[in-house]
């Protein structure tokens, strides 16, 4: 008697605890309930690691702990245009930009690619840029630290240059920092015109002229700025930024000068900047740009808008640097010999001073005679006739 009833008492319990457990929530359903308070018959059927992960508050920029937190990717392709006054070295242009996230851990890291292509509203040529980058979120000082590798083309209308350029980069929720470098390669310097004075002087068979030849030359240097948000608002933030910067190349002057800006991320779409700039080569300059970037928000479990910190936003911001090469124009002049424009040799003169003369030609001793000119000029020579005073 005493063995039935013990064993009808632990068949009811066992049918009771089964009943309840198969009345409470899954921990599927309770992970997609997000910040829905957890019923209170629930404590029996989860345990206690399950209910701090539900129950603890948690931060905004803390990415969502669980297996779905991955289901829905941070950062997503979005394309753009800006358009910007002319920077040190450069001309005004417009630009179509995008960015393409190849790969993320959610709210940790990002390895992603920009690309651009230039068009330079002065000159009507055409640029391009590609970017590869990498961003890493530092959870402990709430800090995205970052690099990047890009190559850059520019077309003058007269030459076109390419160039490499790396960076580092370092955003926070009270301050950045930026160090880009750029380096010119292949052909860094093209002569795009050359023009003779009239005139000249002669000098043995030769004549002497004065010669102006323009050349533009790409600049390499670096960059280096520190920032601060300056003012906050729902859907973005103003940042100020002040550096210094270095352009110098070859057969070109080079210079150090001093940059100021301000950066406005107005809301999800749209930037402006203001960027003031001073240096001996170029002078000073107001820089002025606007940009519209066509993105989706980032969502969360449900199709929710998910709201993150601008410190986590950062890693899919736009790498802040000179995307197009720094072009200076500059003249040299000298005194050459002339030459044939159509071969490129230079022209020899072969000098008469008609019974006067009594040398070789030159036009310190010219011939006395055409015959003995013209017995000594060669294909494509010149016989000038005049005395040793003419110019």
């Amino acid at each position: 008697m005493a063995i039935a009833t013990w064993q009808l008492l632990l068949g009811l319990g066992s049918v009771s605890t089964l009943s309840l457990l198969s009345a409470s929530p899954t921990w599927a359903e309770l992970r997609d309930q997000e910040s829905d308070p957890i019923p209170a018959q629930s404590a029996i059927a989860i345990n206690s690691q399950t209910i701090q992960e539900q129950d603890l508050p948690r931060r905004q920029d803390q990415p969502q702990a669980g297996p779905a937190r991955d289901l829905f990717p941070l950062f997503v392709p979005r394309v753009g245009v800006r358009s910007s006054t002319a920077e040190a070295g450069g001309n005004p242009f417009s630009v179509i930009e995008g960015f393409v996230p190849l790969a993320q851990s959610r709210g940790r890291d990002l390895l992603f690619m920009e690309g651009r292509q230039f068009y330079d509203l002065a000159e009507g040529t055409a640029g391009r840029n590609f970017l590869l980058g990498y961003r890493s979120y530092d959870r402990k000082g709430d800090r995205v630290w970052g690099g990047y590798l890009a190559y850059d083309n520019r077309d003058t209308g007269n030459s076109l240059f390419d160039q490499v350029g790396v960076g580092l980069e370092s955003i926070g929720k009270h301050w950045d920092l930026r160090v880009n470098g750029y380096l010119p390669i292949g052909n860094t310097r093209d002569q795009v015109l050359e023009v003779y004075a009239s005139g000249g002087q002669f000098q043995g068979n030769s004549l002497l002229v004065e010669r102006a030849r323009v050349f533009e030359s790409a600049l390499g240097g670096f960059d280096a700025e520190v920032g601060a948000p300056l003012a906050r608002w729902d859907a973005g933030q103003l940042k100020g930024y002040a550096g210094v910067y270095y352009l110098g190349g070859s057969g070109s002057g080079d210079t150090v000068g001093l940059r100021g800006r301000l950066q406005a991320q107005i809301n999800d779409l749209t930037a402006v900047g203001l960027t003031l700039e001073q240096d001996d080569l170029f002078d000073t300059r107001a820089i002025v740009n606007v940009g519209i970037t066509f993105r989706q928000t980032p969502k969360g479990r449900g199709d929710r808008n998910l709201e993150i910190s601008p410190v986590i936003a950062s890693l899919g911001n736009r790498v802040q640097r000179s995307s197009s090469i720094a072009v200076n124009s500059d003249i040299s002049q000298d005194v050459t010999i002339a030459r044939n424009p159509d071969t490129g040799q230079p022209l020899t003169f072969r000098h008469v001073d008609l019974g006067n003369g009594s040398g070789g030609g030159t036009f310190e001793s010219p011939f006395s005679s055409m015959e003995a000119a013209l017995a000594a000029a060669r294909p494509g020579d010149i016989v000038r006739v005049g005395s040793a005073t003419d110019t």
